[in-house]
């Protein structure tokens, strides 16, 4: 036997390409796009049915979430805990989301029973007949965590920093409330599950063996629903303050619309991003928590959607500390414009970028995640392909480049809430 000397590292691969495994695509009459992915080696299969019935599409606030919610609750055969025991008797399991441009099922189940799996989901799906008493349930606890959530600094200022970028009235920086919930009635929730009808994208992660009719399936739906426009409405940039006398901590929130997942520069703005705050050895990190201690944690991301993309950073310090806290993000963002990035500090970023992007290779689940990114926002197939790339081949003037024509700290939407 060989034993491994778990005191040397392993040697770095450094990969030069990004390529998914090959997939089935295909366009059913109906105009439902399904996407099959034969690479699972256990018995079991995901199908996931995704609805142009998100934030974006519905009349009310709220409507979009407890039509989703309610699906499970009961058709006029079958009530909640049948729909259950059901799934459970089969090993199954149900994954409903409902998102700002999207909504998505999922369903979990063994290959041997996926077929009387998908058929009680599509019975689910087509029958649901929202049912007063669940709906009444169901909005007392959303009210109960709303409440609980209004509580924490971190929420609120989420919530405040995306009405600052979108607008109040825009599906992504729009907020329900308690009035918003009240008014939601079952007749409400049926009209909507309209959209329900017919999946835009069907994707299916199972193995080899399995066999997907996908035409005889999307047979069985109407055709899909036009999406509509929606207004943006920019508001002003500045400091938003949400006082709360109670709170020793305060939550920030930093950022501004930036482009997005189909402009040139997208990639490098990911690596620019990792290099800020993107992970634990970003330059926010190692000012704000370790030389400063402002901060248990800092961290940056990019939000890429259908319509628009914004960039945040978010962090939590003590009340006393708000200010000094603001002007260190602002320095490292200003940093990154006026000077570049020492080659090293950008290697380290760049490997930490591609390794995660390595990683998504690593199960079926996580690959068909890149693959609904692709169709779901109308990317390039070879979209993560030239991302790897771009990044790999990303010097440090590209970094400051980007910094320059992406990020505008004159322009920052700033929120602080505690």
């Amino acid at each position: 036997m060989i034993l491994l000397d778990r005191t040397v590292a392993p040697a770095f691969q450094n990969a030069v390409d990004f390529q998914l495994p090959p997939f089935h695509h295909h366009r059913a009459s109906n105009g439902t796009q399904w996407i099959v992915l034969p690479t699972v080696q256990q018995e079991v299969i995901k199908i996931e049915l995704v609805f142009a019935a998100g934030k974006w599409h519905e009349p009310a606030r709220g409507i979009a979430h407890f039509t989703s919610a309610m699906l499970e609750k009961g058709t006029p055969k079958k009530s909640a805990a049948d729909i259950a025991s059901f799934l459970d008797w089969k090993g199954a399991q149900v994954e409903i989301t409902s998102g700002y441009d999207y909504s998505s099922i999922a369903l979990y189940a063994l290959l041997r029973h996926w077929e009387e799996t998908f058929a009680y989901l599509l019975e689910m799906i087509r029958e649901s007949s929202f049912p007063e008493d669940e709906l009444t349930l169901l909005k007392n606890i959303f009210k109960d965590n709303l409440r609980v959530n209004r509580e924490k600094n971190a929420y609120v200022a989420g919530q405040v920093f995306r009405k600052s970028l979108f607008g109040e009235s825009h599906p992504y920086g729009s907020a329900v409330d308690e009035a918003d919930i009240d008014r939601i009635t079952p007749e409400d929730l049926a009209h909507f599950a309209r959209f329900l009808k017919t999946p835009a994208f069907v994707f299916v992660t199972a193995p080899p063996s399995a066999k997907i009719n996908t035409e005889v399936m999307a047979g069985e739906w109407a055709k899909q629903k036009e999406e509509s426009p929606q207004g943006m409405v920019i508001s002003p940039v500045g400091l938003i303050k949400v006082e709360k006398e109670t709170s020793s901590q305060t939550a920030l929130r930093l950022g501004h619309v930036v482009s997005n997942r189909n402009h040139h520069d997208y990639p490098r703005l990911l690596l620019l991003n990792q290099v800020l705050g993107g992970y634990f050895g970003s330059r926010l990190m190692k000012n704000i928590r370790e030389e400063k201690g402002l901060t248990y944690g800092i961290h940056s991301s990019i939000t890429p959607l259908r319509h628009s993309a914004y960039w945040v950073i978010g962090a939590e310090v003590n009340k006393e500390n708000e200010e000094l806290a603001l002007d260190e993000i602002r320095k490292e963002i200003l940093q990154l414009q006026d000077e570049q990035v020492q080659p090293s500090e950008l290697d380290l970023a760049r490997n930490h970028l591609l390794g995660s992007l390595q990683q998504d290779l690593s199960n079926p689940f996580s690959v068909m995640d890149k693959l609904k990114n692709i169709f779901l926002f109308d990317l390039p197939p070879d979209f993560y392909s030239r991302v790897y790339q771009s990044v790999r081949q990303a010097s440090p003037a590209d970094v400051r480049s980007v910094a320059q024509s992406q990020f505008f700290p004159a322009e920052l939407h700033c929120v602080a809430v505690g």
